[in-house]
């Protein structure tokens, strides 16, 4: 039993290497059992996903809130993993800003099983300062 706790500690879970690199970008997790639910489900996501989330916060700032979740399609039964990026004044180019981050990833998408959407929602950061 020691030897298989032991090995736990060694050897963090994809996921939870995730959780790390992610919160190290100051990225919030809305709903954090619904992802691990959606990278289980989708494991080819696990490698880029912080990657994505270090690319994000260098193209957006520190001023950004960026929040990721599982958006589920009210019209259709569809669910994806959704990185939702906040600012606190809009940029008019920053549908553009999204556009050129998500083509830096896009071979590594095309062949994933899930989707990751990076986009934005034009609200107000719900942090302050979003960290």
């Amino acid at each position: 039993m020691a030897a298989t706790l032991q090995n736990k500690a060694e050897h963090p879970s994809p996921f939870q290497d995730v959780i790390n690199a992610l919160a190290a970008q100051q990225v919030l997790l809305s709903t954090p059992e619904e992802i691990r639910a959606y990278l289980d489900q989708h494991a080819d996501l696990v490698s880029v996903l912080p990657a994505v989330g270090a690319r994000v916060r260098q193209e957006f700032g520190e001023e950004a809130e960026l929040s990721l979740a599982v958006y589920r399609d009210p019209e259709i039964d569809d669910h994806y993993l959704m990185l939702c990026v906040r600012q606190p004044v809009y940029d008019p180019d920053i549908l553009a800003r999204i556009r050129g981050v998500r083509a830096l990833f896009e071979e590594e998408w095309n062949g994933s099983s899930g989707w990751l959407l990076v986009t934005t929602d034009f609200r107000a950061p719900r942090c302050a300062h979003a960290l």
